[in-house]
């Protein structure tokens, strides 16, 4: 029997989902988007639903509704812009690859959801449909604003949970027993800090475009989300968020970058020890007491070999979608650890430049975006994306942290903000438009040219 706060909280939350999935269906797309956000990251809180009728189906619930409002609304589901071609290009390679892997390798037909790769593909596809959904959802820069809100609170509800696992520890050393996945189970500790590198650059990015007091608050939270990160122990976060951090230094943040390499060269000089031993241990455990190189990294470049192997098997199209984890084991690793190399091995040439192709396209709109707007809160979504972007290219060498859900839900919502914001800055969509949909306050106006 559920414990009673427990039980209430659960009905609350399902409550939540069932009304914003009709409100959205039926009145105002943008509200199944902010009932979903604070879900993406917190698998552990989905899978706690399960406990409700059809739980298990509540991302799917609130996208078919987020679905419904926009087909309803605007008759297209699938708006133009940068990344329409990538992503349907990816729909497509992911699909026929799918079947491609089940004729070479001898494995069930992808016939139903049943099908554990055929469930994979679902996932994989629906978080990036979620980019086109979040352009035509969300309008104005009130929503954006919104959405970063709600997004603020599932960062929290995720950190919550690292937190109440890691409370009792002490992190004077370094020990694998002291990482934890917190409300990432599946996509693991690794997946977590890169989940919280780039909502931390996102939050200090987005920061600029509020006033003095709300810039602080989501300033220091999203320092907080990166000293959470920190404390996952993942060293591909290391690498990866200090580069990522130096770009919006350049773009946007300049005075915060050059702050935070003062105080920690300064702490250096003066012999601080703020930085916990766990965290130093960590960033230079490459090699062990004997010289070899330290076990993870050995069996990392072990599976590097083996999912290559299929590379060179199937060149054009690879193994198929989702094979490696059939195909291909070491030491208990399921998957290539560099997500570069596992396109390869999966969909062979034709999956890595679907994905960089894609990639590209972000980047580039991100970058139009910055260079156009003259709204505060585009220039900073815009800079958030560049940011968060550099960390994902740079994470990407060191596993797959691109096909959870938990971890690129609040990317593909961010990519859709961006294209949406383009459309503002480049005036696709008329003012007058937009006010006979009741979809664009006064304070708004100033935003759309009028074409």
């Amino acid at each position: 029997m559920l414990d009673h706060g427990l039980g209430l909280g659960l009905t609350s939350v399902w409550i939540a989902v069932v009304l914003g999935a009709a409100v959205a269906a039926f009145r105002r797309p943008d509200m199944g988007i902010y009932v979903l956000i604070p879900l993406l990251p917190n698998q552990t809180l989905r899978e706690k639903l399960h406990l409700m009728p059809y739980g298990d189906q509540a991302i799917d619930i609130l996208l078919l509704g987020i679905t419904i409002g926009v087909w309803l609304r605007y008759r297209d589901i699938v708006p133009r812009s940068a990344l329409r071609r990538p992503l349907i290009a990816i729909f497509i390679l992911t699909f026929a690859t799918l079947w491609l892997g089940s004729v070479q390798n001898n494995l069930p037909l992808p016939l139903s959801f049943e099908n554990i790769r055929f469930s994979d593909w679902k996932n994989y596809c629906r978080v990036l449909f979620l980019v086109f959904l979040t352009q035509r959802a969300i309008r104005t820069r009130t929503q954006m604003f919104v959405v970063v809100l709600v997004m603020c609170v599932g960062v929290a509800l995720a950190e919550r949970e690292f937190i109440q696992n890691s409370r009792d520890m002490t992190f004077d050393t370094f020990s694998y027993d002291k990482r934890n996945a917190g409300s990432m189970p599946e996509a693991g500790e690794n997946g977590l800090a890169a989940f919280l590198a780039e909502a931390s650059l996102f939050l200090v990015a987005f920061a600029i475009s509020r006033d003095a007091f709300l810039r602080w608050i989501l300033t220091a939270f999203g320092i907080f989300t990166a000293g959470c990160m920190v404390m996952v122990f993942s060293r591909g976060a290391y690498l990866a968020y200090p580069m990522a951090f130096i770009v919006l230094g350049v773009l946007r943040r300049r005075t915060l970058v050059i702050v935070t390499l003062a105080v920690l060269i300064t702490a250096i000089i003066a012999g601080a020890s703020f930085i916990p031993g766990a965290v130093i241990q960590r960033a230079t455990m490459t090699h062990d007491q004997s010289g070899a190189l330290e076990g993870s990294a050995a069996q990392r470049l072990v599976m590097w070999t083996l999912v290559m192997n299929l590379f060179y098997q199937y060149p054009l199209f690879g193994a198929g979608y989702d094979t490696v984890k059939f195909l291909v084991s070491y030491a208990g690793l399921a998957n290539a650890h560099n997500y570069y190399v596992q396109l390869l091995g999966e969909m062979g040439l034709a999956g890595l430049l679907s994905f960089v192709w894609l990639l590209a396209a972000a980047l580039v709109s991100s970058w139009k975006l910055h260079r156009r707007a003259t709204d505060r809160t585009l220039q900073a979504i815009a800079a958030g994306s560049l940011s968060c972007l550099a960390a994902i290219i740079v994470l990407n060498f060191f596993g797959d942290r691109w096909s959870y859900v938990e971890i690129t839900g609040y990317t593909a919502v961010m990519l859709g903000m961006v294209q949406r914001g383009l459309e503002l800055v480049e005036g696709e969509i008329s003012a007058e438009e937009l006010d006979q949909a009741g979809l664009i306050p006064e304070e708004e106006s100033s935003l759309v040219p009028v074409s």
